[in-house]
């Protein structure tokens, strides 16, 4: 914890629609962690990039899932796990 990968997710994020003009989703799978769901919504919203709404009590596959369907049906060019 506190390595920086949620902020870097984040800045990968900005890099690929500022730069790469790419439609990006962010979603967070750290269910041990709920504050870091949180933390990259607020992050989201600052870089100007979408995430994957929070549902509770949902598991990491449960997430991933429904972002990668969610991208799909979206048409978001990369989604971030």
């Amino acid at each position: 914890q506190g390595s920086g990968k949620t902020t870097s997710t984040a800045k990968i994020a900005k890099r690929l629609t500022d730069r790469n003009k790419k439609k990006v989703l962010m979603a967070s799978l750290d269910t041990r962690r709920p504050a870091a769901m949180e933390q990259l919504a607020v992050l989201g919203q600052q870089v100007g990039v979408q995430t994957l709404p929070i549902v509770a009590g949902q598991s990491a596959v449960q997430i991933a899932k429904r972002a990668i369907e969610a991208g799909r049906l979206g048409g978001y060019d990369a989604v971030m796990l």
